[in-house]
C-alpha cells in the first residue's frame, strides 16, 4: 500500500471584488483556484522547508540450494530511521476553474545515522562492526485539476519517489585487525497516476483549512549497488490511498503562506531475484518485502503574479 499527502491546490491569491460592502470579505476555496476578475490566467510560485522523518524496513528471505544438499533458508533484516531536513519549490497556473500544478522536493540525511554491533566469531575472536548511512528522498509530481465547487477541487497527475541510502560498513576485530571497507547502495522507486480531491473550510478571515484524500496506482522497484555493479532485485506494483491536512491564509496582499502535515507510507511484498552466479553450483532465491513511513511537517511561501 502507498500512502501520500497531496498538497496540489494552489495556495492563497488576492482576487477583485466590484461590489462595495461594509462586512469583511471571507476567503473561500473559490478565492485561491479561480483568476482575478477581468484576467485570464495568474501563476503562483512557492518554496518551503520543514522536517521529514523517514521508517525504512527491508527484509529478504533467502533460500539456498546447493548440489547435492538440502535447502535452507535465512531471513536478515535492515531498519532505518532518519530525520533529515526537507525542502522544496513548486508552481501553480491557473486559468479560471482549471489548474495546472508542478513540484520538486528533496531530503538528505547528510551521513549522520549510524549502527553499532558486536558479534563473536569464536571463543576467543569477536568483531564490531560499524554501519553509517546517507539517506536521501526526492519527490516529483505533476498534476491537472478542477475547480468542482466553491470548496471542492479534483486532480489528476503523475509522481515518482524515490529513497536511495549507502551504508558504510566498518569491521574491527578485537585482535587489533581489520577488515577492509564496504560500500553498498540501495535504491527504491515508486512511480504512477493518481487522482484526488480537496476540501477547504473557510475558519477565519482569509484563513482556510483543506483535507485531501486521493488514489494513486504505483509501480515500484528495488536495486542495490556494491563495489561498482548494479543488482535489479525486482519489480511489482502496488495500490493506495492518499490523504492530508493544510492550514493556509494570506500574510499580505498577494503573499500566502500554510502550514502543513503529510504521512505517508508504502508496502512492497513479493520482489524476487534468483542469484545463481555469485557462487558456482549454489542458487540464491531472494524474496524482498519492503515498507517505509514518512512524517513530513512543512513551512510554504507563495506569490500569486
Amino acid at each position: 500500500m502507498f500512502v501520500l499527502l497531496s498538497s496540489l491546490t494552489p495556495l492563497s491569491a488576492e482576487t477583485t471584488n466590484t461590489q462595495t460592502s461594509t462586512q469583511p470579505k471571507m476567503r473561500t476555496q473559490s478565492d485561491i483556484p479561480e483568476t482575478p476578475v477581468g484576467s485570464g490566467f495568474f501563476f503562483q510560485p512557492r518554496v518551503w522547508t520543514g522536517a521529514m522523518n523517514l521508517k525504512h524496513d527491508a527484509s529478504d528471505e533467502i533460500t539456498t540450494q546447493q548440489v547435492g544438499k538440502p535447502s535452507r533458508t535465512t531471513r536478515s533484516v535492515m531498519n532505518i530511521q532518519s530525520t533529515m531536513p526537507v525542502a522544496g519549490i513548486g508552481a501553480t497556473l491557473v486559468y479560471k476553474k482549471f489548474f495546472l500544478d508542478a513540484y520538486v522536493q528533496k531530503q538528505s540525511s547528510n551521513g549522520e545515522d549510524q549502527s553499532i554491533e558486536q558479534y563473536q566469531l569464536s571463543n576467543t575472536l569477536s568483531a564490531t562492526t560499524t554501519m553509517d548511512y546517507q539517506v536521501e528522498r526526492e519527490d516529483y509530481s505533476a498534476s491537472l485539476g478542477y475547480r468542482v465547487t466553491d470548496r471542492l477541487l479534483m486532480f489528476a497527475g503523475y509522481r515518482m519517489g524515490q529513497t536511495s541510502y549507502g551504508i558504510l560498513t566498518k569491521t574491527a576485530l578485537n585482535d587489533g585487525k581489520t577488515t577492509p571497507d564496504r560500500l553498498d547502495s540501495y535504491q527504491f522507486k515508486a512511480e504512477g497516476p493518481f487522482l484526488g480531491l480537496s476540501y477547504s473550510y473557510p475558519l477565519f478571515e482569509h484563513t482556510q483549512l483543506s483535507f485531501n484524500v486521493g488514489y494513486a496506482k504505483l509501480e515500484g522497484d528495488y536495486s542495490r549497488t556494491a563495489n561498482g555493479e548494479k543488482t535489479q532485485f525486482g519489480k511489482n506494483s502496488t495500490n493506495g490511498i492518499t490523504y492530508g491536512i493544510n492550514w493556509r491564509g494570506s500574510l499580505y496582499k498577494k503573499l500566502g503562506y500554510s502550514f502543513s502535515v503529510d504521512q505517508y507510507g508504502y508496502k512492497l511484498d513479493k520482489l524476487s531475484f534468483i542469484d545463481s552466479e555469485s557462487v558456482p553450483g549454489t542458487t540464491f532465491d531472494h524474496n524482498f518485502n519492503l515498507e517505509e513511513e514518512l512524517l513530513t511537517f512543512k513551512f510554504t511561501l507563495s506569490y500569486t503574479f
